[in-house]
């Protein structure tokens, strides 16, 4: 496994890393704090598919919320505007995949930086062929 990746209220570590399967996906394990998660984004050209482990999230996919446990999966088509948050109280944890991984790797070791900086997210996010759509869950 490789080190973790901090992102305010995220811990996300590579756990299949794109090179070792032609790029096909990449995937990570990612621990949220409470009331954690991302702003409302779409990926244009990627599947992303989340599988829970421990806690709960409220995922918001397309206008609709619902809540997921472990042993739960959503899958995210590509256009589709998506979130979610950890809404256990000690937090959650979760598997990802991005379908294909294109460069993905790239742009969650670079979001971190940005975010401290005060940098453009919203640049960033199309840089990656992604786009923010909105704020995150509240």
């Amino acid at each position: 496994m490789s080190t973790p990746l901090k992102h305010p209220g995220i811990e996300m570590t590579l756990i299949v890393d794109p090179d070792s399967v032609d790029g096909k996906l990449c995937a990570y394990e990612e621990k949220t704090d409470v009331n954690g998660g991302p702003p409302l984004h779409i990926h244009h050209c990627q599947h992303e598919i989340f599988q829970v482990f421990e806690g709960q999230y409220r995922f918001h996919l397309e206008g609709e919320e619902r809540l997921l446990g472990p042993g739960e999966t959503v899958v995210v088509r590509p256009g589709q505007a998506h979130t979610f948050k950890a809404v256990s109280p000690h937090g959650a944890r979760m598997r990802f995949d991005l379908i294909p991984a294109l460069k993905s790797t790239e742009f969650f070791a670079m979001l971190p930086q940005v975010i401290k900086d005060g940098g453009d997210v919203p640049a960033l996010f199309q840089q990656f062929d992604s786009e923010l759509v909105g704020p995150p869950l509240s």
